[in-house]
């Protein structure tokens, strides 16, 4: 549970840091790369035969774990954009 506390607040959390930044920098401050003709986006489709297959349980301890750090990249790209241009 608290993974996936962790993951659910840290999504609403990069939302939130991305629409400000897209807002005050530009849209193209928040492109995303794409990568072998996937987008980030793009894992979405997994979680359907994540929790077909009953594994959800580790889906949830990595989405704990890897959401909050990618938030910390957010926090430190956004913060970049705010030293760039004072």
């Amino acid at each position: 549970m608290p993974c996936g506390i962790a993951a659910g607040v840290s999504v609403a959390l990069i939302f939130s840091i991305r629409l400000w930044q897209e807002t005050v920098y530009g849209k193209e401050t928040t492109e995303q790369t794409v990568r072998g003709g996937f987008e980030i986006e793009d894992t979405l489709y997994a979680v359907g035969p994540i929790t077909w297959i009953g594994a959800m349980p580790p889906f949830i301890a990595a989405a704990g774990i890897g959401t909050p750090l990618y938030l910390l990249y957010a926090i430190w790209e956004a913060a970049g954009h705010v030293r760039r241009n004072r």
